[in-house]
């Protein structure tokens, strides 16, 4: 007692001249230090596949710093991030196998303790075929066991929302499926449910795997992915583009690399039926030519949940972005027989957009000269003065701050643009990245000819540009197909192929040789 009163008393001295010259240190707890692998699944919200997880329960939380020690490896960091756990994620190594010491400080009392090893734990597979069924707000999940001889005998399960975790079940056994708790889920609220087989047959945790499944419990679909489709063909400057309900955050992720965030709340008159509000567009602007030519996939996910996923196929001209070519075709016999269309390279697209339909390109020019707004911290990026556009098309650029991007054709009613979305290319002029902006847009809304576009930052017009659209005379041609090979392009001796894909309402390139 007497202790305790003269450090209450000391205390109040510091607290009441706002000077002190030494620290109170509190008894440091340590207890259920743990150390195990874990194989996560390609969706997985760490963003690492297979890596080593390692932590310990520390009391008290305030003024206590944890490291942790191995062979060559001192005093790592590991944070407490989620009270009272420190806990770091470090990708597998299998130098990272053996024990580890976890040392604990607070003041002047130091307390250390020492983890399992896990040599010789092999990745251990992932439940499979995830599938949800059931009541919407009590679903069941189901998966089957893996065939595999690395050791395992349980299944947990966890359910996270806007990245937090909301439930964690007991020991399940080794069962095939689990039905979620009534009062657990909202409707029109996005979940990750996340099925675990684990490994504790030495009495403690040594290995886990992870998958993962996205759901929202609705009767009606709150979310889409609508490009790049299932077995899309993708070249040039591509656009991500979908609806979401409600998310705070939307998020893509390229071949299982980061997720990236995607601005998100652009105008969507068209989903107001499933949604009750219109303010659910994403859309993302991406160099297909940097993934490389081949097979990739894409996720969607919302507040963490996937809801969307699709492979497609790259094709590119051997470089991220072909600058000085040019070349202008005409596709005979399309959309029907007797019609034609014309084609041109446009640079800023890194693909061909339709210039002519069944009439000479050459009177499809642009008049109307550009209103001049230069400046740093913005940039109009597409459409460009004097482009030409077809098809489905992305309005899109960067600015440095603001609170509001608006977009406004031929003098309509302004339309509010998604902004947020990571442009690491903007970090040198901007001191930091979610300045992208995108709007998507069908051309062929607008009508062939000449119209204007001006943007706006916080109600400041920074940008306005003339461009011509070019139509094939329906807002969205259904049913149309074809394919064409292009000669000598992007130089004499080279060759391209492009295809009619519908979802982008224009040809996109298909073969290069």
């Amino acid at each position: 007692m007497k202790t305790n009163q003269l450090q209450k008393h000391a205390m109040g001295m510091c607290g009441a001249l706002l000077v002190c010259t030494s620290a109170w240190s509190e008894p440091v707890t340590l207890s259920g230090p743990f150390h195990f692998r874990q194989h996560s699944s390609v969706n997985s919200p760490p963003g690492l596949a297979d890596f080593v997880d390692l932590g310990v329960t520390v009391e008290p939380v305030n003024g206590t710093s944890v490291t942790a020690s191995q062979g060559s490896i001192t005093n790592l960091p590991v944070p407490i991030n989620n009270p009272p756990i420190a806990e770091v994620l470090l990708p597998y190594d299998s130098s990272l196998t053996g024990l580890w010491t976890i040392t604990a400080v607070n003041g002047s009392d130091t307390r250390s303790i020492q983890t399992n090893d896990i040599v010789g734990v092999e990745p251990l597979p992932f439940v499979e075929n995830l599938s949800i069924s059931g009541a919407i707000l009590t679903p069941t999940v189901s998966w089957s066991l893996p065939n595999t001889s690395v050791p395992h005998n349980r299944v947990r399960v966890r359910i996270h929302a806007g990245g937090n975790q909301v439930y964690q079940s007991p020991s399940l056994g080794l069962v095939n499926s689990f039905t979620v708790p009534d009062g657990l889920l909202a409707q029109g609220k996005w979940y990750a449910i996340r099925v675990m087989l684990e490994d504790t047959t030495r009495g403690f945790l040594v290995n886990r795997s992870s998958n993962w499944i996205g759901y929202n419990p609705s009767t009606t679909p709150q979310a889409s992915l609508e490009s790049p489709q299932q077995g899309s063909f993708e070249s040039g400057i591509g656009l991500i583009r979908g609806w979401v309900c409600e998310a705070g955050v939307v998020e893509i992720q390229f071949d299982g690399q980061s997720r990236q965030q995607v601005a998100y709340g652009t105008t969507r008159n068209d989903t107001v039926a499933n949604c009750g509000d219109a303010n659910n567009g994403f859309g993302f602007t991406d160099n297909w030519n940097k993934l490389g030519t081949g097979i990739h996939t894409v996720r969607a996910f919302a507040d963490g949940a996937e809801f969307a996923s699709a492979t497609f196929t790259v094709t590119t001209l051997g470089v991220e972005f072909l600058r000085g070519a040019s070349g202008e075709y005409t596709l005979p016999n399309f959309p029907q027989a007797g019609n034609n269309v014309t084609v041109r390279w446009a640079e800023p697209h890194q693909n061909f957009v339709i210039v002519g339909a069944s009439r000479n390109p050459a009177s499809a020019q642009s008049t109307v000269s550009a209103v001049p707004l230069a400046s740093s911290s913005t940039n109009l990026e597409s459409p460009q003065q004097g482009s030409f556009e077809s098809g489905i098309g992305l309005i899109r650029g960067w600015i440095c701050q603001a609170s509001t991007v608006e977009v406004q054709i031929d003098g309509g009613e302004r339309q509010r643009v998604a902004y947020g979305t990571t442009r690491n290319d903007t970090s040198e002029v901007c001191g930091d990245t979610n300045n992208g902006f995108g709007y998507t847009v069908n051309w062929n809304s607008l009508g062939n000819g000449t119209h204007t576009l001006r943007a706006f930052a916080d109600n400041a017009e920074f940008a306005n540009v003339s461009f011509t659209v070019t139509t094939l005379g329906v807002d969205f041609l259904q049913g149309a197909s074809g394919e064409y090979p292009l000669a000598n392009f992007p130089q004499a001796g080279k060759n391209v192929t492009v295809r009619w894909a519908e979802p982008h309402q224009n040809f996109v390139i298909v073969n290069y040789q």
